[in-house]
């Protein structure tokens, strides 16, 4: 996973072509929000979450179809053209690779890169005092850094598994029981539509879209 540079980009199919390469959902959405001038500012919130929406497909078929939804919400908008095309040129034709990193493209790992900047940003400011270093003074550094992380692990614990508050327990308790029921609706094999908290349109009507995008 990256950014959409084009020498990692070319350096990544070249050495690994059977990889599926992921794009950063960070930067895609930075470089959204520093398009947002080309959008009146009252209508920007609501492209903002068409797009976070979008990122939440969860496979293949359902962001292709969510993505060409999106194209044809937009394009009823003349005030929003201009974004359109910048979003269609950039992130559908020139980054395709930003297909690829939607909530479902990659299942239990992560959606952007910010762990290994975070790292990056560490050794520039408490190693490297962003100096350009020799191999041999790096290597020191190296080992400094390994004595440093390998101290720091057995000091912090390492959690495995998220803590779920009491208040949260409750709230999944009470959940199925408020649910409307008859808004559930299968889908295919064990996958099933549930209603959201705030849901603009019904489990029905969203079904139906999608089926008719599938024909």
């Amino acid at each position: 996973m990256a950014d959409g540079a084009p020498g990692i980009r070319k350096a990544q199919k070249d050495l690994f072509p059977g990889a599926k390469r992921l794009m950063c959902w960070a930067h895609v959405i930075r470089k959204c929000h520093e398009h947002r001038k080309l959008v009146p500012k009252d209508k920007w919130n609501q492209i903002d979450l068409d797009i976070h929406d979008l990122q939440l497909s969860f496979s293949d078929s359902l962001f292709q179809c969510g993505a060409s939804l999106l194209m044809k919400k937009w394009s009823s908008d003349t005030l929003i053209k201009q974004f359109q095309e910048y979003f269609y040129d950039q992130w559908i034709i020139k980054l395709p690779l930003w297909r690829e990193k939607y909530e479902g493209a990659g299942i239990n790992i992560p959606s952007t890169n910010n762990g290994c900047e975070s790292l990056n940003g560490k050794i520039k400011q408490q190693y490297t005092l962003r100096n350009e270093l020799h191999l041999s003074s790096f290597l020191s550094k190296i080992e400094q850094m390994l004595h440093d992380w390998s101290t720091n692990s057995l000091l912090n614990d390492f959690v495995t598994k998220p803590s779920i508050s009491t208040t949260l327990e409750l709230i999944s308790i009470k959940w199925p029981n408020s649910i409307d029921k008859i808004s559930i609706l299968h889908w295919f094999d064990s996958w099933y539509t549930v209603p959201s908290s705030n849901s603009l349109i019904a489990p029905a009507v969203w079904l139906q879209m999608y089926q008719q995008q599938q024909q």
